[in-house]
């Protein structure tokens, strides 16, 4: 984990980003830990996904997206006191994964339900990947990651890397939403 003078070093658009994926850890947290692991594999209905779909859905999506950003970021030229902005794709994709706004169809790559192991297991891979997006965020200060643009790993869509990462976040917003409808179903 990084000193408190490094995280306060972040702009705020960067800062606000690292609180979001400390959010969702949180929030799968709890989610994950907080029912039975039966609960958990346990299916709302026949054509929807379990919590730990949902979680196995992030995780898968969340690897392919972070190692499409770290190339990127790798390239993206220096611009200190730089503030970052989402693209039009960006901020629309963010609208669209709003909870409950708009039912989307998962791209094929990711659309059927993910193998996984254990709660924990997922719980783990998932914080990986929280800590990864908060490393590479940590890496881009300083950097005009907006103005370095990648192909979406699930799409014929390109955006910038800062609205690619607003996307898993608002991503992994839904889908824990989503995990947590879930369980409210299959407990009652």
């Amino acid at each position: 984990m990084a000193s408190p003078a490094m995280q306060s070093s972040l702009s705020p658009q960067l800062e606000e980003l690292v609180q979001a994926f400390e959010k969702a850890k949180t929030d799968a947290r709890r989610l994950l830990t907080g029912s039975s692991e039966e609960l958990l594999r346990k299916r709302p209905a026949q054509n929807s996904w379990s919590a730990l779909e949902c979680i196995g859905h992030l995780n898968l999506g969340n690897g392919m997206m972070l190692a499409e950003i770290g190339k990127v970021i790798a390239q993206a030229p220096n611009a200190a006191n730089h503030t970052c902005k989402m693209d039009l794709i960006g901020k629309l994709m963010v609208w669209s994964f709003k909870p409950g706004r708009i039912k989307l169809k998962a791209p094929a790559a990711i659309a059927k339900p993910i193998p996984h192991g254990s709660a924990l297991e997922a719980l783990a891979e998932f914080d990986r990947h929280q800590d990864e997006a908060i490393d590479l965020i940590r890496a881009s200060q300083g950097l005009a990651i907006d103005r370095c643009k990648m192909k979406s790993p699930f799409a014929n869509v390109r955006y910038n890397a800062y609205s690619a990462f607003g996307i898993i976040a608002a991503h992994n917003v839904r889908h824990l939403w989503q995990a947590t409808n879930a369980i409210a179903k299959v407990s009652s």
